[in-house]
């Protein structure tokens, strides 16, 4: 019974927002940002297309199209065709879990540089960063804690 009624108040609330912007503004933390085309959910100065401070789910991945400048701001997850080598890692945030697949025609071991997007370089540590497979896919998780990068692979796919 608490539980619909606390469905019905933010029912209700959406549906007054839908036509009074400042009070939409006011009881959901939802900013728009036309100039940048931002929208930000839980935060009123998103620096992304979206920001979303809480959880979310992808729908796609992003395709690089064979690029080593990775654009994690388009999606948490991506894939490249590039060869084993050096990567630039840009958008990632504290807190967010990113996964990058790599499928080169060589093998090789791949690198990492980035920043966050305040501009501060982060630092990559990694247990068990090896060479890949040539034409198998390798998976790079990396968790983002402050300035520290920790990254893990697996490879053969």
């Amino acid at each position: 019974m608490i539980f619909d009624n606390y469905y019905s108040l933010i029912h209700l609330h959406l549906f007054v927002m839908r036509n009074v912007t400042l009070l939409f503004t006011m009881l959901v933390l939802l900013s728009l940002n036309h100039a940048y085309a931002q929208v930000g959910i839980g935060t009123t100065t998103p620096i992304s297309m979206l920001e979303i401070n809480g959880a979310v789910t992808n729908v796609t991945a992003f395709n690089t199209m064979g690029s080593t400048t990775i654009d994690f701001t388009k999606s948490n997850m991506a894939y490249s065709s590039a060869n084993a080598g050096a990567f630039t890692l840009n958008g990632m945030k504290d807190g967010g879990t990113y996964t990058l697949a790599v499928q080169g025609g060589s093998p090789g071991t791949c690198s990492f540089t980035g920043s966050n997007p305040s501009g501060i370089t982060f630092v990559f540590k990694s247990t068990n960063n090896g060479s890949t497979v040539a034409n198998k896919q390798t998976l790079y998780t990396f968790l983002v804690m402050g300035t520290t990068i920790y990254f893990y692979m697996v490879t053969g796919f």
